[in-house]
């Protein structure tokens, strides 16, 4: 037997012998009641039985007090080392003890001629709780043939050395033993009460256990799911106590399941292992968290948290994923540092070839024909895409080893977009040629200043304007500033007319070297350039979003936050808001 049903058996019998306390403890109290009943004047009642001067109902009291406190020492000093053959047997002694003790109670308290033949359905209740189907009808058979053998012995089989009879009544009261039709009329209707609460009772039991039987089936399926996972799991309680571990975690930990399982989430865990502390601690949302750690080695966790409810959306607990990524880190590291050599040393060849390309189309190294200036030409801009893309490689490598290094001034974000326009005004040029018009709208009134990486915000600024000349055909690319006082941001829209972003592919365009479905076979990219936006803008404490809509264009907003506006500006802005409702009006 293992230790989960060696717990359950346990605590099925311990809740016997508890119900049986309460039944001893409501006994007495109606002993005592009848006994005033029994001493009055006029009760008709007769008193119970004496064998050597004490009384047979006291003398069953005490057998059954000594009963219930010996199985009650028996649980608790043995109870743990009980093996299947001893829980058979505390089972038995348990059911037919009692029975034997209410059949006494029965035929001592007058037996159909009064309330006892009720006593007997408690073994029958017993075992239920105890017994499958065949144990349960084999106590009812006996229950039955006990009950037979009393109340016709009793009435019926005196001239044959019978039992004798207690009545319940004084010689006052007629006898029911005078009325045959009385007595069968008692007997049947206890015989067909006990029968339907046998077998009501073996059939409810039945079911109750197969149900049982059935979710521990499905338990152990879970559970066995869950102690084969790869990633570490545990569950803990809304009282910060710990329910469950998986192996895959205490592994991980190189601690013993078994030392923390039941135990409470206090300091003493974060003493002892502060790891698995920072775990429980993680924020309650499902956005994963990344955790890292040195000793006793190097370690990068990924935790994610679950609620635990149940089916009426009643919160019971929480479940800890704590996914292992050393190893993702650790090849990340590697590649990032790879693409950083060799993006430093394509850098020098890649401009040579642009400068040397460069000085052939200006006629420094002698004349060239018209189709040899268109054929340079396809080479120069070729180059430059390379030199584009390992720039943005170089870009991000610097990111992801904390090499993208920030110089932040207090900046007009209108100056720094239009030098950035500016700086794309080749682009710009291009556009037009593919009839693709570009509108740069400034504000009316002057914005609040930000703390910006002027270069970094136009690295950020160029990545949209080129994301947005790449993916459209036709139309127009516009960008608008305009001053959010709500949200005491300058906030940045560039939008376009473009190819759009599917609604699958949206959670994951910022993601590194992600290009959309729609996009990555009808146009060239390398999918780093919005995943630089989103690192650039957030170094800002800035925030970056998008609308769109496939097929019909996108709209990227960057949300930069700005220093307190002076009384002037605020002056100013007020006024420009209030002309613009004249004029509207």
């Amino acid at each position: 037997m293992d230790a989960e049903n060696r717990d359950k058996t346990i605590n099925i019998h311990r809740g016997i012998i508890i119900a049986r306390w309460i039944w001893i403890a409501i006994g007495g109290v109606g002993g005592e009641v009848l006994r005033a009943i029994r001493e009055s004047a006029q009760s008709p009642l007769n008193p119970p039985p004496k064998i050597a001067g004490i009384s047979l109902m006291l003398a069953l009291a005490i057998l059954q007090i000594t009963l219930n406190l010996s199985l009650y020492l028996y649980i608790k000093f043995r109870g743990e080392k009980t093996n299947e053959k001893g829980f058979a047997l505390l089972s038995f002694i348990q059911v037919y003890f009692d029975l034997a003790i209410f059949s006494a109670f029965f035929f001592y308290s007058g037996a159909i001629e009064s309330p006892g033949a009720v006593m007997l359905f408690v073994p029958l209740i017993i075992a239920l709780i105890v017994y499958r189907w065949r144990g349960i009808v084999t106590v009812s058979a006996i229950t039955i043939i006990i009950f037979s053998v009393l109340t016709f012995s009793q009435y019926y089989a005196n001239s044959i050395g019978g039992i004798p009879h207690y009545h319940a009544f004084n010689e006052s009261i007629p006898k029911i033993s005078i009325n045959p039709v009385i007595v069968g009329y008692y007997y049947y209707t206890f015989l067909m009460a006990y029968f339907g609460a046998s077998i009501f009772g073996s059939v409810v039991s039945s079911v109750l256990k197969r149900r049982e039987a059935e979710l521990i089936i499905e338990r152990d399926k879970t559970t066995a799911i869950i102690n084969n996972m790869v990633d570490g799991v545990i569950v803990y309680t809304i009282d910060n106590k710990i329910s469950y571990m998986n192996p895959s975690l205490a592994e991980l930990l190189k601690i013993k399941a078994s030392d923390y399982v039941d135990k409470q989430i206090n300091e003493n865990i974060n003493s002892t292992v502060p790891i698995l502390y920072q775990i429980l601690n993680t924020p309650m949302s499902k956005e994963k968290v990344e955790l890292t750690y040195t000793s006793p080695k190097q370690l990068t966790l990924q935790v994610s948290t679950a609620n635990i409810s149940n089916v009426n959306n009643k919160l019971f607990g929480y479940m800890k994923v704590v996914h292992n990524i050393t190893r993702e880190k650790e090849i990340d590291k590697i590649k990032s540092e790879f693409i950083s050599v060799v993006s430093h040393q394509l850098r020098t060849p890649l401009s040579a070839i642009k400068w040397t390309i460069q000085m052939i189309i200006d006629k420094d190294l002698g004349e060239t024909t018209a189709e040899q200036d268109k054929f340079l030409k396809k080479s120069f801009d070729a180059n430059e895409q390379m030199i584009r893309l390992v720039n943005d490689l170089l870009n991000v490598s610097r990111i992801e080893e904390g090499r993208f290094l920030y110089k932040f001034q207090e900046l007009s974000v209108e100056e720094v977009l239009s030098e950035a326009v500016q700086e794309a005004s080749l682009l710009i040029e291009k556009m037009k040629t593919r009839n693709i018009k570009f509108t740069f709208n400034k504000p009316n009134i002057p914005l609040p200043h930000s703390k910006l990486d002027k270069e970094k915000i136009k690295i950020a600024v160029a990545n949209l304007i080129e994301n947005s000349d790449r993916y459209t055909e036709h139309g127009e690319i516009k960008i608008n500033i305009h001053y959010d006082e709500k949200a005491n941001q300058n906030i940045i829209a560039v939008s376009d007319t473009g190819f759009g972003i599917l609604e699958e592919d949206k959670k994951l365009i910022f993601k590194k070297f992600f290009r959309g479905y729609n996009i990555s076979k009808a146009t060239e990219g390398t999918g780093l350039g919005l995943y630089l936006v989103k690192n650039i803008i957030e170094k800002h404490n800035g925030r970056i979003w998008f609308e769109s809509t496939a097929g019909k264009g996108t709209t990227f907003f960057i949300g930069l936050p700005t220093i307190q506006p002076s009384p002037e500006l605020i002056t100013a802005q007020k006024s420009a808001q209030f002309s613009e409702f004249i004029q509207d009006i």
